[in-house]
């Protein structure tokens, strides 16, 4: 029996830097740059905090003689004040919730003085600024700026100044978006993403996929992949099913964005199955494809409308989902995709529908940021080594 291993297939990231950073973070890497190259051991301790604040702590950020921690689980605030560097508990704001300067998903938070800081709420596509980090006082929220609509999935953010917000740009077209700290427009974007050309995207996008499911299965490993698009090449997906089963290993296919896979498969089974996909995005996701026109930004209009095949090669990192959910029932050349192109759409929605003479199944899934794709890899990981599985 060969020994078992988990091999992760994802899309490769392209990351690139804006050469600007605040003079401490600068300093902070250049530390451990030099230590690093020296050779010398970086040394840390524990220091005890009061875990009964903690259910997720995701971000910590330090300034002078003061940490803000954020953690995303805690029933009541987002951010949580510390003295630093002894961690004794001050004072916590960003209240969750739906109202008025409340926050609905926290995802990140930089300094902007001594005791003033900039939150970013993904969920409401929404900055505040808040004053009072220090010891003693109840931090208090002073701006709420409401984001451009075509800044596109709202991640993550620097200040480039006082005056300017810089944001990773998730569009296809840029690597960043800048943007005004009084009044949240889109200022401009930078760092154009040098691959445009629809052939090459084409090609690329499976390309991973393709060059390491083969051999990754020859030694024995088994692989996830969000890349499932490149399975809907008929031929290729007869070589991976026969190198899996000669090899003993498995090939997950990850939900992504969408889901019910068990009820596809289970529709499909009892045969005389037809399936249909729709997936509507905001025109700023579709730059950079052979769809994409300027007059998209004023009108809804259905942009694609073929099989999981045809899309998938005119969408190559947009619709793999579409391709999973045929995998799982009828097959990609016999799942119908519509695309449908909303101005100011934010996220996406994916609506599989399938029926045959006893069962009409529909399952509709909006999300607003690509992270529900990443949580899908770790259902499967959970599932894959749970003695119950969902």
């Amino acid at each position: 029996m060969k020994n078992k291993q988990l091999l992760c297939v994802l899309f490769p990231l392209l990351v690139a830097c804006t050469g600007q950073r605040h003079q401490q973070q600068v300093s902070s890497e250049s530390i451990i740059e030099e230590a690093v190259r020296k050779g010398e051991v970086l040394k840390g301790e524990i220091v005890p905090i009061d875990t009964a604040l903690f259910r997720y702590a995701y971000r910590m950020r330090v300034q002078g003689d003061k940490a803000v921690i954020l953690d995303l689980h805690n029933a009541d605030y987002y951010y949580h004040v510390f003295t630093y560097p002894d961690f004794q508990y001050q004072s916590s704001f960003g209240k969750r919730g739906e109202g008025p300067g409340e926050s609905i998903y926290a995802a990140n938070i930089r300094f902007a003085g001594q005791d003033t800081v900039w939150v970013l709420d993904d969920g409401k596509g929404r900055m505040y600024q808040y004053s009072g980090i220090a010891g003693g006082k109840t931090p208090k929220q002073e701006k709420d700026i409401l984001l451009d609509k075509r800044l596109f999935r709202s991640l993550d953010f620097d200040l480039k100044d006082a005056s300017t917000v810089v944001i990773p740009d998730y569009s296809g077209e840029n690597r960043f978006s800048w943007a005004s700290l009084s009044s949240g427009e889109l200022l401009r974007k930078s760092e154009q993403i040098p691959v445009s050309d629809p052939e090459l995207l084409r090609e690329s996008a499976p390309a991973a996929m393709k060059e390491l499911a083969l051999p990754t299965l020859e030694n024995g490993t088994s692989i996830i992949t969000l890349s499932i698009g490149a399975l809907a090449d008929t031929s290729f997906y007869e070589k991976v099913k026969e190198t899996a089963k000669a090899n003993d290993t498995r090939v997950y296919l990850v939900s992504g964005a969408t889901g019910g896979f068990d009820v596809l498969r289970t529709t499909s089974l009892m045969g005389n199955a037809t399936a249909r996909f729709f997936n509507e995005k905001g025109p700023d996701a579709l730059k950079g494809t052979s769809v994409y026109k300027e007059e998209l930004q004023q009108e809804k209009r259905i942009v694609f409308s073929g099989n999981a095949t045809e899309a998938i090669n005119v969408f190559p990192t947009k619709v793999n989902v579409s391709v999973a959910a045929s995998l799982a029932s009828v097959g990609p050349d016999n799942m119908q995709v519509s695309i449908q192109s909303t101005p100011g759409f934010t996220g996406d929605t994916q609506k599989v529908e399938i029926k045959n003479e006893q069962v009409h199944a529909v399952v509709e899934v909006y999300s607003a940021t690509s992270e529900i794709a990443g949580w899908s890899v770790v259902n499967t990981l959970l599932n894959i080594t749970s003695p119950i599985v969902f």
